[in-house]
C-alpha cells in the first residue's frame, strides 16, 4: 500500500527521475570511458597536466557563470506562473543571459592578468603548465560555462531530455568515439599510445563540447530574440530579484567544484604528475557517484521553484524525502561495486594508478554522504536561504582548503583524499539537518 501510494502520488516526479538517471546512468558510463581514452592516449605525464587543466577549468568555469545558471533555474519557472504569456520569464533569460556575458568578459580579463602577474613573478610548481595549455583551459571553461547555462536554461523550461543530453551524453560519446578512432589506427586493439600531448586533448575535448552544445545555442539565440511586452516598474522588480540572488547563488555554485576540484590542484601542484594522475582518476571514479545526486536534483529543481513559488509545503517534504530514499539506495549499492572491483576500475586508466584503491574508497564515502542528503542545498536556497547556504559552504571551503593543503603536504595523496570527504560529509549533513528542520517546522505551522 505504501509503495503504491508513493508510486500514485509522485508518478510525475518519478518518471522525471528516472529519464534524468537514465541520462545520468549514460553520461557517467561515458565520463568514465572519455577520460579513460585520454588517459590511454597521452603519456603519464601528459596526463597530469590535462587532469590539473581540466580540474581548473571547471573552478574557472563556475566562476564564470556569476550564478545566472541558477538565477535562470529558479526564477524562469516562477515567472512563467505569471499572468502575461511568458513576457516576465523572457526578460528574466535576457537578463541573466546579459548578465553572463559580463561575467565572462571580466572573469577571462581578471585570469589573463593573475597568469601575467604569476609569469612576472617566476611563480613555479611542481607541475608547470605551459602557457598554450593555460590559454586552452581559459577557452574550455569558457564552452563549460556555456553548457551548464544552456543546461539549466532548458530543464527550467522542463525540457529535461535536450537540457541534458547534449553535454551529459552526446559530447563524452563523441570524445570516446574520437579518441577510440585515433587510439584504434595508432596502437590497434591495444588501444594505449602516447600520441597526443595535453595542448592536442584539450583542443580537442573543447571543440567536441562546442559542437555538441550547438543545437542548444539555437534555440537560446532565439528565445533572446523574441519580443516583449513588459512594463518598466515589473522589469525593474524582476532585475531587482536577480541582483539580491546574484551573489549568493554565485559563492553557492562555486563553492562545490572548488571543494571536489581543489585536491587534483593541489595534488598536481605540490606533489607531481603522477600523483595527480592517479588522484584524477580516483577522483573522477568518486565523482560518479555525485552524479546520483546531481541527476535527482536536476530532474526536481523546477519543481522545487514551482513548490516554493506556490508556498506547496506538503510537496516539498515528499520531494525532499522521495530524493534522500532514491538516492540512498542507489549510492550504497554503486559503494558496493566499488569495494569490489574498485582496484580493477583504476587500473584501466594505468596498470599503476590501482595501487591507490584506498584513496577511491575514501573519496566515496563522502560522496555516499552527498547522495543521502537529498537535495537539501538546493531546497534552502530557493526557500529564500540562499545566504545562509552561501556563508556555510563558503566557510566549509575555506577550512577545507587549508585542510586539503595541509594534509597533502604531511600525508600526501591519502592525506588529501580524506580531507576532501571530511570536508563534503560536514556541510552535506549540516544541510540535511537544517532542511529536515525547516520542513518539519512548516508542517508543524500548517497543522496549527
Amino acid at each position: 500500500m505504501f509503495v503504491q501510494h508513493i508510486l500514485g502520488r509522485h508518478r510525475k516526479l518519478l518518471a522525471s527521475i528516472v529519464v534524468s538517471g537514465a541520462i545520468k546512468g549514460c553520461g557517467a558510463l561515458f565520463t568514465f570511458l572519455s577520460f579513460v581514452a585520454v588517459a590511454r592516449a597521452t603519456s603519464v605525464e601528459e596526463f597530469g597536466r590535462f587532469s590539473i587543466a581540466f580540474a581548473l577549468a571547471t573552478i574557472v568555469s563556475f566562476f564564470l557563470l556569476g550564478g545566472q545558471h541558477r538565477i535562470v533555474l529558479k526564477y524562469f519557472p516562477k515567472y512563467e506562473l505569471a499572468d502575461d504569456d511568458g513576457a516576465s520569464a523572457r526578460f528574466t533569460l535576457r537578463a541573466a543571459s546579459r548578465n553572463l556575458a559580463g561575467f565572462i568578459v571580466a572573469g577571462a580579463l581578471c585570469l589573463v592578468l593573475l597568469v601575467l602577474a604569476a609569469g612576472l613573478l617566476d611563480v613555479r610548481l611542481a607541475t608547470d603548465l605551459p602557457a598554450t595549455v593555460l590559454i586552452l583551459t581559459l577557452v574550455l571553461a569558457i564552452v563549460l560555462s556555456l553548457a551548464e547555462f544552456l543546461s539549466n536554461y532548458y530543464r527550467a523550461r522542463e525540457l529535461l531530455v535536450f537540457g541534458l543530453l547534449p553535454r551529459d551524453v552526446i559530447w563524452r560519446l563523441l570524445i570516446c568515439a574520437i579518441f577510440g578512432i585515433l587510439l584504434f589506427e595508432a596502437s590497434g586493439l591495444q588501444l594505449s599510445s602516447d600520441l597526443m600531448s595535453s595542448t592536442e586533448a584539450l583542443v580537442l575535448v573543447s571543440t567536441l563540447l562546442l559542437i555538441s552544445t550547438g543545437p542548444q545555442l539555437v534555440g537560446w539565440v532565439r528565445g533572446l530574440r523574441s519580443k516583449l511586452q513588459l512594463s518598466e516598474e515589473r522589469k525593474r522588480e524582476i532585475l531587482g530579484e536577480i541582483r539580491h540572488s546574484t551573489i549568493p547563488f554565485w559563492g553557492i555554485a562555486l563553492v562545490w567544484p572548488i571543494q571536489s576540484q581543489i585536491g587534483v590542484l593541489f595534488v598536481g601542484f605540490l606533489l607531481g604528475e603522477a600523483e595527480v594522475g592517479a588522484y584524477f582518476s580516483a577522483q573522477k571514479l568518486s565523482g560518479l557517484l555525485a552524479i546520483i545526486s546531481v541527476g535527482i536534483n536536476q530532474a526536481i529543481a523546477p519543481k522545487l521553484a514551482r513548490a516554493v513559488a506556490q508556498n506547496d509545503r506538503a510537496d516539498l517534504r515528499h520531494t525532499f524525502v522521495v530524493s534522500c530514499v532514491i538516492g540512498g539506495v542507489i549510492s550504497l549499492i554503486a559503494l558496493g561495486i566499488y569495494l569490489a572491483f574498485g582496484d580493477r576500475l583504476l587500473a584501466i586508466f594505468d596498470p599503476v594508478y590501482a595501487s591507490f584503491y584506498g584513496v577511491l574508497v575514501i573519496l566515496c564515502l563522502g560522496q555516499v554522504v552527498f547522495n543521502v542528503s537529498g537535495p537539501a542545498a538546493h531546497l534552502l536556497s530557493f526557500a529564500g536561504k540562499e545566504r545562509l547556504v552561501l556563508a556555510v559552504t563558503t566557510a566549509a571551503a575555506i577550512v577545507g582548503i587549508i585542510a586539503i593543503c595541509a594534509s597533502t603536504i604531511v600525508f600526501g595523496v591519502y592525506g588529501t583524499a580524506i580531507a576532501v570527504a571530511l570536508t563534503t560529509l560536514s556541510w552535506n549533513l549540516f544541510f540535511f539537518c537544517v532542511a529536515a528542520r525547516y520542513l518539519w517546522k512548516s508542517e508543524e505551522a500548517m497543522n496549527d
